[in-house]
This record gives structure tokens, C-alpha cells and sequence, in this order.
């Protein structure tokens, strides 16, 4: 068909989607619109097909109905999920023809991978609705049952499944292939710079044997009441398939597997869609301190079959109070880092315990959010739920500039947010959605174009998921943009590397913004902005970069994107660079109540290679606070200290000979627990340099309520301190905090240095960190 759709009509056509549709514009170039929807996974008839898969790769395109027909019993065997294809650590770029991280020139257009796997149906799946369900493939796929072409997969980051009843027989053996395509247009979306050339599945292949009639979608959220003291079970389950009756459970349990509520539906054959809202009287609350959650099934059964569906859920409510982000009515502040898809041995499949523990260093870390810089895969929204992290999903679409204003570029990037939302929309985790990562409008003539596809993508992300807040990542300083600040579009205003903006922003309530990469550049007022969609609170999903060569301490130049670079031919050591980057940095976002937070960019770094040996790095650089073996770097410690949700401002302070007590500014950024509820441990030291080498300690009570600043006093309880102190010497003071988990977020010290000795050593800042 011609293009004659208004853009916003997009929205409803994306919704009600279910076959791909051909778009061709008047110029000539189209579209293909696809759907997200995929057939949820089933904990009953299910087959994994994790393992051994035979492989035949090179430019072998149009050789591929050939290959998929063939015996592959002497092809070269692969383990999948993992590596397919991945670019060789040993190949230098400049002897590659045409290389090009960002658009993969350097890929022959007919280079493929085909995979192949048998796998015998059961003889029971007699009568079923039989569908192969790809959790992901990168970077794109044609996937194939039995030699019939059932899909063209060009959304790789997000799942895909296929019905194939009439293409196979319970009892007899069926024939899964899928052709990788390592290059093909539009590519570039899913941010290929990143991922050193991989190919492959990222994720399971499995085949589900589900009634005739059965569960196609549900849409169940939970949601909470605005005292807190109900929660919801919401939304809607849709049955497709063959007209039958069936019976339709929906169980919830608690962490000690009582049930808290169930219903039961039964549905007619006319009967398609069940409306479900199911209260939840006092519900312990999920947040990132107290991941409380609930595990939800739902079970379909259908002519004797039995479908069911299990996920864990959470009750939460953010929301912007008196121009403060909250969770559950507390004040909010995300301590994040960028979470780029990336394993040292198996490229981009992350294994679930492997995730695992990158998350666990994440908490040591003191890291509550995680922002995905590449859509992330599924179990990570699951681990979030399960150990307390915010996520922020990315709908990866990268550096697209060029051709975001034009129309045909809505069917990709509606796919993406459609499989993203469709899949995650349901985690407690969940709290916000960045749609593309550092788009502007790369031609003034095409602003007005370029603004209205991003509508497209806000209104039907918010179709999807009304109570996900979504935000459009902006560009960060580069060429003619001095920095940028992303509050026309979406609910909360995003800014990378450069604080300029928001600094002009607080200090005139207004602030100047490009409207493309080659301008104009406009100024607005802070009233104008909040008249759209923004709700006045502000994050940073990329800040802090740095080149984190373990090895290296003394190189101030590995900052790469700030507003204050170091003296590079100075003497400030790499580790004293990140810190006092960070003091300015993160201390603007901690202690602005209008923040939201921010993510550090990265956690770990893609490339491909040893850990410990030769690696080629994705984009050239030792990124992250930690090795891709998760071995902690000094700026990992250097993060954590700074991301302690308990602080103390004073690093140094005079004493005096009067005085039998300090008096301390401490800075709360937990969202539930109060100072009184940790341990406030203090320890004294003498003098000399034997000063910090201590083993007594005393514990004082403190109290500061979350999100606030309070004074709180210290009494020189050790004698031997004030000893020292009365003579003239300086001690210290250690402090450490321990929550009421028994985790220690924090040790932090403070130099006592007697009155007279105050203007000797220069009574101020003094690098002493935090020993964590």
C-alpha cells in the first residue's frame, strides 16, 4: 500500500498488529511493520533446545535453501546459546577492507550462519498447537521449521516466536533452522559498535506444545493504591487458537508459598479476552532495600491440556511528590550503572549465574539501577525483581539520526519498543524506559519530522505501560553541541556527561537546547517545558566515562567526556581523577532533590578475548569499574564510596581544647531505612603513623530519616585521642555504617587537627577518601 497514514496513527495500528505489513512511501522506500507479540513461555510442555547446534558459516547466502535441505551430520558443531561468529582479537582493523564498527561495512552483505538442530516432537504434542519460541538472536535471523520460512527476524535484542503445527508430526523428527544474517540494513539500530562483531543466540530456542486453545499475551501488572495499602493484579489475558471452552486460574503467593488470593475463570468458546483485577490487601512493598515479591501463576487449561504461565511480582508506586521522585512515597535516588550485553567467554549470552554474580558485585558496589545500554535479555529483568535493582530499559536505537524523521523508520523502532515492553512490562523492576540512545535531528530542515516520530514512539510506549516513565536519552557534548538536556520529550529530562544545562536550568529556571545537531539553538523557560509531558525531575543515563586501565594509576587523560578535564602532563593519578570528577558529578545529582539519579557509564567493558591476555576492545577502550571477569579495578572502589547511600560532608574539621564532642553533616539517600535502624560504629585513633591502625571501637546511636541531611554529634569517647589531642597531634576518626542487613555501605574518616596546628595544614578538603 501508498503511505497515506497520519504518523500518530501509527500507534493504533502497531497495537492491534499480528501479521507483518508492507509500508511503501511515496518516494518510493518502505517499511515492514512487524509485531513484538510473542507466545509467553510455558513452565509445562516445553523443550529447551540449549546445547549442541550444527553450524555452516561464510558468504553462503544464496546457497542457504540448499544448506537447510542438506544432511548437516558432518557440519561443524557450536554450543547455543554463545558464540556463533565474533570478531578475531588477533586481526588488526587496518588490514580489514573497509572496516566500520557502526555500520559492519567490513561484512560481506551474503555472509551468514546457518544453524541447524533436529529435535523429535512427542508423540503426546498430538493435537497441539506447536510453536518455536527464539528468546534472541543477533543481529538478525530467518527462521526456518522443517524448510518452510516462518520468519524474518530483524529485531534481534528482543524474542520472537513462531507457530509451526501444520509443519510438523508428534512422534517424528522436525528440522529447526535459523540463517544468521550478520549484516543487513538498518543494522546499525542495534548498536553493532558494541558487541566486537558478535553473531549468534543470545538466548533459548524453545519448542512449546500448548492446547489447541491458549494463552497468546497477557497483559497482568500489578498496581497500588495511593495510601499504599492495596495492591492490584491487573490487566488482561488473551486466548487465541481453536474454538473450545477451557478454565483459566490466576494464583498468587507469597514468599512463603501461602496463597494470598485466587480466581477462577471459565471461558466459552466465543470468549477471547478475560478482564482481571484481582485486590491484594496489604501487600508488602517492593523496593530496591526490601525486593519484596509475590509469585504469580496462571494456568490455562483447555481439552485436557494444561498451559501455565509463572512469573515473580512486586507492589510499588513511583510518582513525582512536590517535584521529587519517589518510591512508595519516600524520596528516590537511583545510584546506577550502564549495563552494556557483553561475557568473556560466550560474547553476548549471558548465562543466568554468571549475571548473577555481576549483579551481586553491583550491590558491593552499593548499585541499586541498572540502565541497559543494549537491550538486556530477559533474566536480568528477573534478577532485578529478585534482588532489588531498578531498571532502566533501553529500546536500542543508536545514533540513527539520519533517518529517525523519516516514516519509514517507525516499523523498526515501534518493533523494538513492542517486543521490549511486551516482555518486561510486567517486572516491579521496571521504572522507566529510554527510547534510542543520543538522537537529534541531524537536519534543521527535518525537526518537525524528526519530533513527531519520537511522539509516535512516546504515546505507544505509554499504550503499552501507562506507569513506566520513558525518557529519550540526548547526544552528549560532541562537535557544535556544547551538552544538551533531553525535558521537550517524555516524562523525565535525561542529560549525558555535560551539566552545564541542568546547572542553567537551577540557576535562571530556564535553558538553551539544540534542535539539531547543526542547530538552532532555542531557549526555554522551566513553565514552558513542564507544560508537555515532563514531570520536572531529571536523570543522567551516561556520566563518568573514563579509560579504566587497571594497570595504569598515574594517567589523568583516560577521563574522556567532561566539563573539568585534569591537567593531562600533571600528576593526579587516575584513581584521584575519578574521584574528584565524581565529588562534582555525582555529588550535583546525590544532593539535587529534583534528580533522579544517574548511571555511570559502563559497568564492564565489551571486547572481545582473553581476560588476562590479549583483548580488542569494542569501541578501543578499558572501560568500566570492573575486568570483563568481574575482578574489581581501583575506580570500582572509588564508585562505591561515592555511591554510599550514607555519607558524611566533613573529611576534616579544628579542634579545640573545650570540646568533648564533634559535630558531624551526615546525607541520607536510602528511600526506607533511617540511620537509627544501621550501626554507627566509630573508632579513635592516637597519632603519628601509626594513626589509622585500630581495634577498639564504640557504637553510637544517629539518626537521619531517608532523603534528608541531619547534624549528628560524635563524642571523643577514646582517651588516648584526646590525649593526643591536648598534646597537640592530630587523630582520626573512622567511621563505618552497617545496615540493618549487616552490610557495610561505607567506612568514611575525619582528621582531627588541634587549634593551633588548623592553619599549618590548611583546614579544608583533604583527599583521605573512603576506605570501603
Amino acid at each position: 500500500m501508498i503511505h497515506e497514514i497520519d504518523p500518530t496513527e501509527y500507534v493504533s495500528k502497531q497495537a492491534l498488529l499480528r501479521e507483518p505489513e508492507t509500508i511503501t512511501f511515496a518516494d518510493g522506500s518502505s517499511c515492514v511493520m512487524q509485531s513484538g507479540r510473542v507466545i509467553p513461555l510455558s513452565i509445562t510442555n516445553t523443550i529447551c533446545l540449549d546445547g549442541d547446534w550444527a553450524v555452516q558459516r561464510g558468504q553462503l547466502l544464496n546457497c542457504c535453501d540448499e544448506l537447510i535441505a542438506a544432511d548437516s551430520s558432518d557440519w561443524q558443531v557450536v554450543q547455543q546459546p554463545g558464540i556463533v561468529c565474533i570478531a578475531d582479537k588477533e586481526e588488526k582493523p587496518r588490514d580489514i577492507p573497509n572496516w566500520h564498527r557502526r555500520f559492519m561495512r567490513h561484512i560481506p552483505e551474503d555472509d551468514v550462519a546457518v544453524l541447524k538442530k533436529e529435535i523429535r516432537i512427542p508423540s503426546d504434542w498430538q493435537g497441539r498447537a506447536i510453536h518455536l519460541h527464539v528468546e534472541g538472536v543477533y543481529p538478525a535471523a530467518d527462521i526456518y521449521v522443517n524448510g518452510t520460512l516462518l520468519a524474518e527476524h530483524r529485531s534481534g535484542l528482543t524474542p520472537c516466536s513462531v507457530a509451526c503445527s501444520d509443519l510438523v508430526t508428534p512422534g517424528q523428527s522436525c528440522s529447526i533452522a535459523i540463517v544468521i544474517r550478520r549484516r543487513y540494513p538498518l543494522q546499525e539500530i542495534d548498536m553493532p559498535r558494541h558487541t566486537s562483531d558478535y553473531a549468534g543466540l543470545h538466548g533459548s530456542v524453545n519448542l512449546l506444545g500448548l492446547p489447541t486453545r491458549h494463552i497468546e499475551e497477557h497483559n497482568l501488572h500489578t498496581a497500588l493504591d495511593a495510601d499504599l495499602t492495596t495492591g492490584y493484579m491487573t490487566g488482561s489475558v488473551r486466548i487465541h487458537g481453536a474454538p473450545a471452552d477451557g478454565e483459566l486460574q490466576l494464583q498468587i503467593k507469597d514468599s512463603n508459598q501461602s496463597i494470598i488470593t485466587e480466581q477462577v475463570w471459565t471461558m466459552s468458546s466465543e470468549c477471547c479476552e478475560q478482564t482481571i483485577n484481582l485486590p491484594i490487601a496489604q501487600p508488602n512493598l517492593w523496593c530496591d532495600e526490601t525486593p519484596n515479591l509475590y509469585q504469580a501463576t496462571l494456568t490455562w487449561v483447555c481439552k485436557g491440556v494444561e498451559q501455565k504461565l509463572q512469573w515473580h511480582c512486586g507492589f510499588r508506586r513511583f510518582e513525582v511528590i512536590e517535584g521529587r521522585p519517589t518510591v512508595n512515597g519516600q524520596p528516590l535516588k537511583l545510584r546506577g550503572v550502564n549495563h552494556l550485553t557483553t561475557h568473556p567467554e560466550h560474547g553476548m549470552h549471558m548465562p543466568k549465574s554468571w549475571l548473577r554474580r555481576s549483579l551481586e558485585m553491583m550491590k558491593k558496589a552499593n548499585v541499586n539501577t541498572i540502565r541497559t545500554h543494549l537491550t538486556g535479555p530477559t533474566a536480568l529483568a528477573e534478577l532485578c525483581d529478585e534482588m532489588g535493582f531498578y531498571l532502566m530499559q533501553e529500546v536500542t536505537i543508536d545514533w540513527y539520526t539520519h533517518e529517525l524523521g523519516h516514516p519509514r523508520s517507525l516499523g523498526p523502532c515501534l518493533l523494538r519498543i513492542d517486543g521490549v515492553l511486551r516482555r518486561d512490562r510486567h517486572h516491579a523492576c521496571l521504572i522507566a524506559l529510554g527510547i534510542g540512545n543520543e538522537n537529534l535531528a541531524g537536519d534543521p530542515k527535518k525537526i518537525d519530522a524528526f519530533t513527531t516520530n519520537f511522539r509516535v514512539f512516546y504515546d505507544y510506549a505509554k499504550r503499552l505501560s501507562p506507569n513506566t516513565w520513558v525518557f529519550f536519552p540526548p547526544p552528549g557534548p560532541a562537535n557544535s553541541i556544547p551538552g544538551s538536556i533531553e525535558p521537550r520529550m517524555g516524562d523525565i529530562a535525561d542529560v549525558h556527561y555535560n551539566f552545564a544545562t541542568i546547572r542553567e536550568l537551577n540557576e535562571t529556571n530556564s535553558v538553551t537546547l539544540p534542535e539539531s545537531w547543526r542547530g538552532p539553538m532555542t531557549t526555554y523557560s522551566r513553565e514552558e517545558l513542564l507544560s508537555g509531558e515532563w514531570q520536572g525531575i531529571w536523570f543522567s543515563s551516561e556520566y563518568g566515562i573514563v579509560n579504566a586501565v587497571p594497570d595504569i594509576h598515574d594517567a589523568p587523560y583516560q577521563s574522556v567526556i567532561c566539563e573539568q578535564a585534569e591537567d593531562w602532563l600533571g600528576s593526579t593519578s587516575s584513581t584521584q581523577a575519578l574521584a574528584n570528577r565524581l565529588e562534582r558529578e555525582w555529588g550535583l545529582m546525590r544532593d539535587d532533590p529534583t534528580c533522579l539519579g544517574g548511571a555511570y557509564f559502563p559497568w564492564l567493558p565489551p571486547g572481545t578475548g582473553d581476560t588476562w591476555g590479549w583483548t580488542f576492545w569494542a569501541e578501543d577502550a578499558d572501560w568500566g569499574v570492573v575486568t570483563r571477569d568481574l575482578t574489581p579495578k581501583p575506580q570500582f572502589w572509588v564508585l562505591r564510596a561515592a555511591y554510599s547511600p550514607i555519607t558524611f560532608k566533613e573529611r576534616r574539621l579544628q579542634w579545640n581544647e573545650e570540646q568533648a564532642s564533634i559535630t558531624l553533616t551526615v546525607r541520607n539517600r536510602y528511600s526506607t531505612i533511617d540511620l537509627n535502624q544501621c550501626t554507627l560504629r566509630t573508632q579513635l585513633g592516637a597519632t603519628g603513623k601509626f594513626m589509622g591502625i585500630m581495634s577498639d571501637w564504640e557504637d553510637i546511636p544517629a539518626a537521619c530519616p531517608p532523603g534528608e541531611d541531619n547534624q549528628i554529634t560524635i563524642p571523643l569517647w577514646n582517651e588516648q585521642a584526646r590525649k593526643s589531642l591536648a598534646e597537640g597531634k592530630p587523630t582520626l576518626l573512622r567511621l563505618h555504617v552497617i545496615d540493618p542487613h549487616g552490610f557495610r555501605p561505607i567506612t568514611h574518616e575525619v582528621l582531627l587537627v588541634p587549634q593551633n596546628l588548623a592553619e599549618a595544614y590548611q583546614l579544608g578538603h583533604i583527599n583521605l577518601g573512603s576506605d570501603a
